[in-house]
């Protein structure tokens, strides 16, 4: 959570600082935070006036509190990058690989890539784990795919590596849609 930008009111500062480092498993929960899911009720703008994408700071936040179905209906109103990125990561943790893979599509070549890319690799090479090949450029196919591995994989080091990789991309993507309006294409 890089900036709060400008909640309208402390409770919201406070939900959002019991998700700022929350791990986001790789499959969606069964039950989410009721505090959050109270929140898809509400106009994004209205809670998160001033940042890059209100209603990508909403499906995020819903999405890392666990409110899988919240998030996607957030998610699926919006017409943007950021909607289409949520709407992707919200389908990997369903788990529908192909409609993650078509949502990514419609992504195109997000800004972020290049940090999540470097933020992989350190992760798997701290793992030590060499089943982690990653190209060049973030491949969201080939990842959806070792997320697919790591779902049917009894190696718990691998499991873990992909779980942190995913987690860490769900983080930056809420910190990307938080960060002010007119913010750098760095966040």
């Amino acid at each position: 959570m890089q900036s709060a930008a400008s909640p309208d009111s402390p409770k919201l500062i406070e939900l959002m600082k019991r998700f700022v480092d929350a791990r986001v498993p790789l499959e969606r929960a069964t039950k989410g935070d009721e505090e959050a899911g109270a929140l898809a009720r509400r106009r994004p703008d209205s809670l998160f006036a001033g940042v890059r994408s209100p209603g990508g700071a909403l499906a995020g936040l819903l999405l890392i509190a666990g409110c899988w179905a919240e998030s996607h209906e957030v998610a699926s109103g919006l017409d943007t990058p950021e909607g289409c990125y949520w709407h992707a990561l919200i389908h990997r943790m369903e788990p529908d690989t192909w409609n993650s893979n078509y949502w990514f599509k419609r992504v195109g070549q997000h800004p972020l890539f290049p940090t999540l890319l470097e933020r992989a690799r350190a992760i798997a090479e701290r793992q030590d784990r060499a089943a982690i090949r990653l190209a060049r450029q973030w491949d969201d196919k080939r990842f959806n795919e070792l997320c697919e591995e790591a779902r049917m994989s009894a190696d718990a080091a691998f499991v873990k590596a992909i779980e942190e990789i995913h987690s860490v991309e769900v983080h930056l993507l809420w910190d990307w849609c938080l960060t002010p309006a007119g913010g750098g294409a760095n966040g």
